[in-house]
Formats: structure tokens, sequence, C-alpha cells
């Protein structure tokens, strides 16, 4: 029975296998080796980049007229650059490649990115240094968009700036009083903050007509969790060593600040005004020879 639909099922299998499956990505130790150096390197390009951006923004700026700026502002084709582009091209060839490279790899790397910015901004510059990273991402993953396909800069922008303030979060942590805020700064500027700042991307590119690109930004995708898990645990760490240092300096605070124990009580001050410094020495070493004594096993005049 319905022999001529098994024989045709079969040459349909024929003519279109099953897909292979994919293979997962072999450790690569060269590469995980690297992935440090590279992350930073990609950071620097960028961050020279946006520099670069921004000098030619301020060029435009000098010589437009006043009433031109009042009536355009900045267009983004004026920041625009040769310069900037191949920087950022020159940056790219750092990436790992997603599909062949190991995930420890990826983590190292875009870890080493993130934290070349916020935490250079925030050596640099404090909490100054930390916006300003937090804005040049944007800036770079605006561009990263555009090379993708999203040609409204108004798209670009707004998602740009969700990806920027994602990475300018990460060093929430360092500002907690306690153990506990920090724990929770933590969870708002990592893995919490990541989900929430992926949702609202792919929002934004999904009511842009971009559902291809949205796709891209996964909420709980590993690699991107393990990198916001790690970006701002240096910075939760470096918080709690800034507490407890506190701690240390309010009880050093507080031990000087002790009065003495001779200072106590009103009958030592009694004491020292009936009588004479030398009277008083006298007595405490006095004291001092009898609770020796008195801690000895026995007395001098049984010993031999």
């Amino acid at each position: 029975m319905y022999g001529d639909d098994t024989l045709e099922s079969v040459r349909q299998q024929i003519r279109t296998p099953l897909p292979t499956p994919k293979a997962e990505p072999k450790f690569n130790a060269w590469g995980l080796a690297t992935a440090i150096p590279r992350g930073i390197g990609e950071a620097g390009a960028q961050v020279m980049a946006t520099g670069t951006e921004v000098a030619a923004a301020l060029r435009y700026m000098r010589d437009t007229p006043s009433k031109d700026m009042e009536a355009r502002g900045v267009p983004f084709d004026a920041m625009q650059s040769d310069l900037a582009d191949s920087l950022r091209d020159r940056g790219r060839e750092f990436r790992p490649d997603p599909e062949t490279a190991h995930a420890a790899e990826q983590v190292l790397y875009g870890f080493a990115r993130g934290a070349g910015k916020v935490v250079g901004g925030a050596m640099l510059a404090g909490p100054g240094g930390v916006v300003a990273a937090g804005i040049e991402e944007g800036v770079s993953a605006a561009d990263d968009l555009k090379r993708q396909g999203v040609t409204d800069p108004t798209v670009r922008a707004n998602a740009g700036m969700v990806q920027g303030a994602g990475l300018a979060l990460a060093a929430l942590p360092v500002v907690g009083q306690t153990v506990k805020a920090t724990a929770g700064l933590y969870a708002v500027g990592g893995p919490g903050g990541f989900m929430a700042q992926q949702a609202l991307t792919r929002k934004i590119l999904q009511d842009a007509g971009h559902g291809d690109i949205a796709a891209g930004f996964d909420p709980l995708d590993p690699v991107g969790l393990a990198i916001s898990s790690l970006i701002p645990g240096a910075f939760a760490a470096a918080g709690i060593r800034g507490q407890r240092r506190a701690a240390a300096a309010k009880a050093d605070a507080e031990l000087i600040a002790r009065p003495t124990p001779g200072e106590q009580t009103g009958t030592a001050a009694a004491v020292r005004d009936a009588y004479s410094p030398e009277v008083v020495v006298a007595a405490r070493v006095s004291l001092l020879a009898e609770q020796r004594a008195a801690t000895n096993p026995q007395p001098w005049s049984m010993r031999r």
C-alpha cells in the first residue's frame, strides 16, 4: 500500500539530505592567550576612532556660522572621517570569529575590550571617565549597526545609547556603601543590566524593521552574560576593599579619640592632684613588683 508515495518520500530524502550537526568550536590555546591583548587593541582603536570623529565635529562647529548651527546642529555626516573608518576596520580584525572561536576566547576578548574602556576611563577621570567610556561604546555600537545595514541614524543612535549605558553601568558596584548594596548594584550593572540592555536594543531594531539584526541581541547569550559578570566584578571587589579600608580608618580614629585609663575616673585625677609625680611613679612601680611576685610559682625565699 502507498508504494508510490513511499518511493517518492525516499527520493525526496536523497535529494535533500538532513543538515549536518554543527561542530563545536575547538579550543585554541593561541587564540586564548592573545584574546586579552587583542581585546585591548580593539578598544584602543575604537577610542581613537571616536576621538577622530569628535575632532571632526569640533572643526565643523568652528567653521559653520552660528545661525546654521542653531538651525541644523551637527549632522551625523560631519562626524565621519576616513581615518576613523580605517581605525575601526583595523580594530575589527582582532575580533574572534563567533562561528569558529571557542567560548572562552570570546569571553576573554569581550572582557578585555569592555574593561579596557571603562576601567581605563575610571582610572584617568573617575566618574567622568566612566561616562565618557559609555558614550564611546555607544558610538562604536552605532557604527557596527551601520555596517550591518541600519541606515537610519536615529535608530543607530538610540540602540548605541542603550549599549553604551550598559557598559557605563558596570561601574555601579564601586559606589556601594555596604556589602548588600554592592551586591545589588552588581546585579544591576552586571547580568541584570545586560539582559535589559539586549532586550531594549532588540525592541528598538525590531520596531525599525530590522528583525534579522535584532535577533543577534539575545538577552540570554551565554558569552554576553559571562562578560557582563566579569567587568562589574572588578568594580565590586574595589568597592568592598574601599569599605573595609574606611571601616578600619574609622576604628583607628575612635581608638585615638578614646580617653586613656588614667583620664577616665575622677579618683585618678584627685590622686594626681594630691601627690607629686614622683610618688605616683613610685606607687606604680611598687604595684608592678607586687603583681610580678604574685605570678611566681613560689616565693623567692623557698627557692634554692
